[in-house]
């Protein structure tokens, strides 16, 4: 039993370059998590406009479809036109919708490898101040 506490004793100060390694290691993960999560924020503004712009052109090609047959509208054409408008914006909803909930897993995941590599530098932190013998710079 003493032997065994004596190699332990013996080898705990070796730990410490390999755990400042480690917490290095995990703050330039830190770094990369964080601009990966700016990139998913302009990502999902990106996406925003894109179906704000989309939606914006199928109002117009609507509006300018109505005024082309405007002395011509019957009740067929207008249900038509109608369905047609609607169908279309069901669509972009729909894709809209997917591509929110594909941005807030990104998020989620994200959030957990933030919450992972906090956990870990956390318990790096923990074993490098209960060695008995700290390195110093």
């Amino acid at each position: 039993m003493k032997s065994r506490l004596l190699l332990l004793l013996l080898l705990l100060p070796g730990c410490s370059p390999a755990i400042n390694a480690e917490l290095s290691l995990i703050d330039q993960s830190k770094r990369a998590v964080a601009a990966i999560d700016v990139s998913l924020k302009d990502r999902e503004t990106i996406a925003q406009q894109d179906f704000d712009a989309r939606r914006a052109r199928l109002d117009a090609a609507f509006d300018a479809d109505v005024a082309n047959h405007a002395n011509e509208l019957s009740t067929q054409w207008v249900t038509d036109a109608r369905n047609a408008y609607s169908t279309a914006i069901d669509a972009l909803n729909d894709a809209k919708q997917k591509s929110q909930q594909a941005a807030q897993t990104d998020q989620d995941n994200l959030d957990a490898v933030k919450t992972a590599l906090d956990e870990l530098a956390t318990l790096n932190q923990a074993q490098l101040n209960w060695a008995p013998f700290k390195e110093t710079k």
